[in-house]
């Protein structure tokens, strides 16, 4: 395990996330560019690893950094999602247990589940004859095996 925290990790095109609004878009694209958002998963990263596989909660970084939910559950998930980091079933004052990978054991694990957005569906619910009509208008023949990595691709998208 290397105790070289990662670089920012960006939540897809949007940077580190906003809640929607203008106020919150305007606040995720300024601590962005300043770097803020990376100092602090750099931040939880560092706790991650001194807590050993005590590991932390949102809570414990919100108290340890002065920090508001949004921003230490925000470094925890980026954390989370591109796997420098695992989350446990178990909780710890009604909050799950972020850990580095080598002291999860055998305990259960929580794993990344992004919101889909309401009236959205999520890509890996799509039914095979939508995937296979997809192929088709992609130019992509249905041969078996490609079905089955369109498939496979659609059930790993976060």
């Amino acid at each position: 395990m290397s105790t070289e925290a990662p670089g920012f990790i960006p939540y897809g095109k949007d940077g580190s996330g906003h809640a929607g609004n203008a106020t919150s878009r305007e606040r995720q694209a300024r601590e962005d560019a300043l770097g803020k958002t990376a100092v602090r998963q750099r931040e939880a990263y560092r706790a991650i690893i001194e807590a050993d596989g005590h590991g932390v909660t949102t809570g414990e970084l919100e108290l340890r950094y002065g920090w508001h939910h949004g921003q230490s559950s925000s470094a925890l998930t980026h954390l989370h999602r591109a796997g420098h980091v695992a989350r446990l079933k178990e909780q710890r004052n009604g909050q799950e247990i972020y850990i580095c990978p080598e002291h999860v054991g055998d305990r259960p694990l929580s794993p990344y589940n992004p919101r889909v957005p309401q009236g959205r569906r999520h890509p890996r619910d799509l039914s095979d004859a939508v995937v296979l009509e997809a192929m088709q208008g992609a130019g992509i023949p249905n041969i078996g095996t490609n079905f089955i990595k369109a498939r496979k691709f659609l059930d790993l998208l976060p």
